[in-house]
C-alpha cells in the first residue's frame, strides 16, 4: 500500500530520512497515520516502462481512517536501466582467441599499443572499463563485431 499526505495541494511520500532507524517502517501504519500520512487508493492501469503518478485526488476524511483517492493518473517513463557490468576473465579471452587461430594477432595489437605491462597486470576486466570501452570499437573493427561479442561472451568470468 502507497502512503501520503497532502502539503499545500501536493502530495508528499513518506521517506526513508524522515523514519531513519525505524526499521520495517513502510508497514507501520499507526507511526505512518502519526506522521499525518494516510493510505491511497485508486487503480492505475498499468503501462510497460512507465510509473503511474497521481495527477488529480481528494482526500476522504472520515471518522475511522481518512484516505487519499486518486482519481486520475499521469505516465511518467522509468529511467533506462543501468547496463549490466560483467566481469571478462583474462584467461579465457586467451582461450577464446586461441581456439579461433587469433591469438598472435591480438598479442601484436596488444604489444602495439603499449599495453604489454597493463595486459600481465589483470586477470580479468569490467564491460564497463573505460579503457576497454574506448578499445572496443577499434577492436571490433579489426577482428569484426561477431568475432570479438563471441569472444566476449565465452570470456565471461564465474
Amino acid at each position: 500500500m502507497n502512503w501520503a499526505k497532502e502539503e499545500n495541494g501536493v502530495l508528499k511520500y513518506p521517506s526513508e530520512n524522515e523514519f531513519y532507524g525505524v526499521s520495517n517502517w513502510r508497514s507501520h501504519d499507526k507511526l505512518l497515520r502519526m506522521k499525518g500520512y494516510v493510505p491511497m487508493r485508486g487503480d492505475a492501469p498499468s503501462r510497460e516502462g512507465y510509473a503511474a503518478v497521481p495527477k488529480t485526488w481528494h482526500v476522504v476524511e472520515q471518522d475511522v481512517a481518512s484516505y487519499i483517492q486518486v482519481d486520475e493518473w499521469d505516465y511518467v517513463p522509468l529511467p533506462e536501466p543501468e547496463p549490466e557490468v560483467v566481469r571478462y576473465s583474462k584467461y579465457k579471452i586467451q582461450l577464446a582467441c586461441q581456439s579461433r587461430g587469433l591469438w598472435e594477432r591480438v598479442k601484436e595489437k596488444i604489444a602495439a599499443a603499449g599495453l604489454q605491462d597493463s595486459w600481465s597486470n589483470i586477470v580479468d576486466m569490467a564491460s564497463d572499463n573505460p579503457e576497454l570501452l574506448v578499445a572496443l570499437p577499434a577492436i571490433k573493427e579489426f577482428f569484426g563485431a561477431d568475432v570479438v561479442d563471441a569472444v566476449l561472451a565465452e570470456s565471461i568470468a564465474e
